[in-house]
């Protein structure tokens, strides 16, 4: 990555948003979740994001999240290694996660904005994280989660400024999943010690190019590697591996965009692993019905993926 700020070079790189793997009795598999988070690691990940979006965060209860994150580390996954996602309508939830999480020590946590009440304003957005850093002075480093697609409830750039301004180094940074690039280059240019992340690798080559920290994008749970060459390319300055490489990420992005992305995620991960624990969403997510999988499974397969492994 390009010479920026200490929160931008600390977390650079590919950040894993793991999914969530669930058992029979519809209880956190967490075996499964450790190997994965190695698996990623190992393939060139900078670290994983637990109970983002993309791990059902918001369906999973307090104790839950807490436990994934303390099984993780018990199983010797490295507190650097790890994001805690943080997303709850409840200001007590996300302080009760944030001390845990500052107790723990990762790296930062992703913390999502109160998104049940919706047409609130950007002061009591503020309001709320201002709360939550107030009640957890403890708490790692804060990733802004900007993802209005689901939240309902938007991080203006001006808001994350002001939120920047007053905390200083404690916001290290922002994850922007609104799909909008446009949006994602002005933030970069506001605010260039942070470090932002695009939750896509669909326009990854222009996003590294204006300052970006990396990205945290779903597809990494299967296809970590290949992102994480392209970052690393960047980072060289091999322009023509880098152009040719984020070109290979940004078309497998686009391409599994034709599925509800956890429901493709979970159900790839099922496939490769060959454990049922992967395919099973918590409701109201459900798996791709019989012709969606077919259709996916068959599009993995020209795409270079095996059973038993993931593209690399």
């Amino acid at each position: 990555m390009a010479e920026r700020g200490t929160a931008h070079d600390a977390l650079a790189g590919l950040w894993v948003p793991l999914a969530t793997p669930f058992d029979g009795r519809d209880a956190p598999a967490l075996p499964a979740l450790v190997a994965r988070a190695r698996a990623v690691i190992a393939d060139g990940a900078r670290g994983v994001v637990l109970a983002g979006t993309t791990g059902e965060g918001p369906s999973l209860t307090v104790a839950e999240r807490r436990a994934l994150l303390d099984g993780l580390l018990a199983a010797g996954i490295e507190p650097a290694r790890i994001v805690a996602g943080i997303a709850c309508p409840a200001l007590g939830d996300a302080v009760e996660l944030a001390r845990h999480a500052g107790r723990a020590g990762v790296a930062a946590v992703l913390l999502m904005p109160p998104f049940y009440f919706k047409a609130v304003t950007p002061r009591g957005v503020g309001r709320a994280i201002d709360a939550v850093l107030d009640r957890a002075p403890g708490m790692p480093p804060v990733l802004l989660y900007h993802f209005p697609q689901l939240s309902g409830v938007p991080l203006p750039v001006d808001l994350v400024a002001e939120l920047a301004h007053r905390h200083g180094p404690r916001i290290a940074g922002l994850k922007d999943s609104e799909g909008d690039p446009a949006r994602t280059f002005r933030m970069i240019d506001r605010l260039p010690d942070l470090a932002v992340f695009p939750g896509t690798e669909a326009y990854l080559a222009e996003a590294c190019r204006r300052g970006a920290a990396g990205v945290i994008s779903a597809t990494a749970n299967v296809a970590a590697a290949p992102i994480a060459a392209a970052l690393a390319a960047f980072a060289d300055g091999d322009a023509g591996r880098f152009a040719t490489l984020a070109g290979e990420v940004r078309k497998r992005r686009l391409a599994l965009e034709r599925w509800p992305m956890i429901a493709a995620i979970k159900q790839l991960l099922a496939h490769t692993t060959g454990d049922p624990a992967w395919a099973r969403l918590r409701p109201p997510l459900e798996p791709l019905d019989r012709a969606a999988r077919e259709e996916l499974l068959a599009w993995w397969d020209r795409a270079g993926g095996q059973p038993g492994r993931n593209i690399s």
